[in-house]
C-alpha cells in the first residue's frame, strides 16, 4: 500500500486544514497526461486533492469514508471525505509517512548491498486491480513475450525452468496476492531494465532485487526447446 500512494499522502498535507478534506481516487493512473487533466479539473470542482489509483484502503485506514462515487463513458472516479479530526488525520498521515520513508529506505538498502552485475535482480511488473487475472494477461501477454525476448530467447534463461507455464503460474499467484510479481527473475540489472524499458508504454514495471526469485531461476539454460 504505501509503495502505491505514497505522493497521495504528500497530497494529503495539503488538504489537511480544510474541513471536510475529500479526495478523489480516479480507476486509472494520474500519471497518464489526458486522465490527469481529466480528473484534476474534476476534483477542482469539488475542492478535493487528487491521489493515486489504489489509495482507497489507506484512506479507510486513516478515517475517510466513500463519500460517492461517479461513472462515465471512459472513467470513474471516487471520492472519500474524512471523518476523522483534522488534528488526528495529520497525526496519523505523519506516522504513516515515518512509516513508508523507513520501508523505502530499507528498500533502497538492499538493492544498494547488491551490484548491477549479481544475478538477483527481477523485472516485476504490476496488473490492474480489480480486474481477474484472465482477463488482463491476454492483452499485455505478447508485449511481455517481445519484452523478454529481447534480453534472451529461452524462458530458463529468464528464471523458468518450467517455461512460459511456470512463469504465468507464479504471475498469477503474485498479482493476486501482492498486486505484482516477477516476470524474469535471477538477472542482471541492466537485462532488467532493458526489460522494463520494453514494457515502459504498455504496463507498470519496476526492476528490484528479487533474492527469493534468484534462488528459484535455474542457474543456466539448456534447454532451447523452452524458447520465448
Amino acid at each position: 500500500t504505501f509503495e502505491k500512494v505514497a505522493a497521495g499522502l504528500e497530497a494529503l498535507r495539503e488538504c489537511l486544514g480544510n474541513t471536510p478534506c475529500r479526495a478523489v481516487v480516479p480507476d486509472f493512473d494520474i500519471n497518464d497526461e489526458v486522465a490527469a487533466n481529466i480528473i484534476h479539473c474534476c476534483a477542482l470542482s469539488i475542492d478535493a486533492v487528487v491521489v493515486p489509483r489504489g489509495s482507497d484502503e489507506l484512506l479507510r485506514e486513516l478515517g475517510f469514508v466513500l463519500e460517492s462515487s461517479d461513472q462515465d463513458d471512459d472513467w470513474r472516479r471516487s471520492v472519500f471525505v474524512n471523518a476523522t479530526p483534522p488534528q488526528a488525520l495529520a497525526t496519523l498521515v505523519e506516522a504513516l509517512m515515518d512509516q513508508y520513508c523507513r520501508q523505502d529506505t530499507a528498500v533502497a538498502a538492499s538493492d544498494s548491498a547488491h551490484r548491477p552485475d549479481d544475478n538477483v535482480w527481477s523485472a516485476m511488473v504490476e496488473l490492474p486491480e480489480g480486474i481477474p487475472f484472465d482477463m488482463v494477461w491476454p492483452s499485455v501477454e505478447q508485449e511481455i513475450r517481445s519484452a523478454l525476448a529481447s534480453v534472451a530467447n529461452t524462458w530458463p534463461r529468464m528464471g523458468w525452468s518450467g517455461g512460459e507455464s511456470e512463469m504465468v503460474r507464479s504471475l498469477r499467484r503474485a498479482v493476486e496476492s501482492k498486486g505484482i510479481g516477477a516476470i524474469a527473475r535471477g538477472l542482471k540489472k541492466r537485462e532488467a531494465d532493458r526489460i522494463c524499458a520494453r514494457l515502459g508504454n504498455t504496463i507498470t514495471c519496476a526492476v528490484q532485487v528479487d533474492l527469493e526469485g534468484a534462488a528459484a531461476a535455474p542457474k543456466e539454460s539448456s534447454d532451447p526447446s523452452t524458447g520465448t
